[in-house]
């Protein structure tokens, strides 16, 4: 709503959340959010990002090193992680 030209890529490996993520963005109107639902372990995409937000799921991951090669490709020069 706030930041109209951004694009947001979300990843979950819950469909429910994806459901929910869905209908709050149909409620509010935001037409920039795609939801994809992913086992972030098998997950791949060509996109690059500007921006990476993990929102409670380091901590339920096992292959640190493994996990953080996959967001550094997934990042832009320059790009920023921000983990919760």
């Amino acid at each position: 709503k706030n930041y109209p030209k951004c694009k947001i890529t979300s990843v979950s490996n819950s469909w429910t959340q994806k459901k929910h993520i869905d209908t709050i963005c149909k409620e509010k109107n935001c037409k920039n959010v795609r939801v994809e639902t992913a086992d972030v372990n098998s997950w791949t995409t060509k996109s690059r990002f500007d921006r990476v937000f993990s929102i409670e799921m380091f901590e339920h991951m096992k292959n640190y090193e493994k996990l953080m090669q996959k967001v550094a490709s997934c990042l832009k020069t320059n790009g920023k992680l921000f983990v919760h």
